[in-house]
């Protein structure tokens, strides 16, 4: 289940208030939490790779501007 930003916050407060009070957070909320975490720990390591793939190329298309510039300059 996708969560939204508002339902994170509500969920957050509702927790904090629970222990604010002396309470446990019920089963449920621990779970949904537990969750939000894996789901957003999956996005963040799907961003990285997506990061580390982006700057491989541009890493490869520096080299080969390079090796264009290079040509260009000895013609």
């Amino acid at each position: 289940m996708k969560y939204t930003p508002e339902q994170i916050t509500e969920l957050l407060e509702e927790v904090n208030n629970a222990i604010q009070l002396g309470y446990y957070p019920k089963f449920e909320q621990i779970k949904q939490l537990t969750e939000i975490v894996q789901q957003q720990a999956k996005q963040l390591s799907e961003a990285w790779k997506a990061y580390d793939n982006l700057k491989a190329e541009m890493e490869a298309l520096g080299s080969e501007m390079g090796c264009i510039k290079a040509s260009q300059e000895t013609e």
